[in-house]
């Protein structure tokens, strides 16, 4: 097991987080993401989606975002063609999981580690944390486009067998 946050600390995702959602948007949504200081984010029609890992370690993300950045991503990813309410959950739901893969897959290779996303979930509102205990490690980055700003949430819970750095 981990033992402290300094250990947790020294998995930085932060850069794995970075680099894919700045590549990822880019390349799948076609939207120039910015890192930007800790904010409040408002929100007309909150959404959020979340995804976690089995295997080695357990990780927990959460997107967090408004529903006009969501249907501007779908109808992006749909060529400009508008995007209702189910291809908002269906086209945003995949770029998450793009995203996540990418994310994941770079945590494994630097920690030499075996974990998978499962499926990710869509939710119209707030995400609600279900771990049955506390995370040992919470981070929350944002990023804002021409559109708005998106927040993302990392929770990490459990231990790596190599901190390869």
């Amino acid at each position: 097991m981990i033992e402290n946050a300094d250990r947790i600390t020294s998995l930085n995702i932060s850069g794995i987080l970075d680099t894919a959602v700045k590549d990822i948007s880019k390349q799948v949504v076609g939207l120039t993401m910015q890192d930007v200081p800790a904010q409040h984010v408002e929100m007309e029609e909150p959404c959020s989606m979340s995804i976690t890992t089995q295997g080695d370690y357990c990780l927990r993300i959460v997107l967090y975002a408004d529903g006009r950045i969501l249907r501007a991503m779908a109808q992006n990813m749909k060529h400009g063609v508008s995007a209702d309410d189910t291809d908002i959950s269906i086209y945003t739901t995949e770029y998450f999981n793009i995203l996540c893969g990418r994310i994941v897959s770079a945590m494994n290779m630097k920690h030499h580690s075996s974990a998978r996303f499962g499926i990710p979930k869509f939710v119209r509102g707030a995400y609600q944390n279900r771990f049955a205990q506390e995370p040992q490690c919470r981070q929350e980055y944002f990023y804002n486009c021409n559109i708005g700003t998106i927040k993302l949430e990392t929770l990490f819970q459990g231990d790596l067998k190599n901190h390869a750095d």
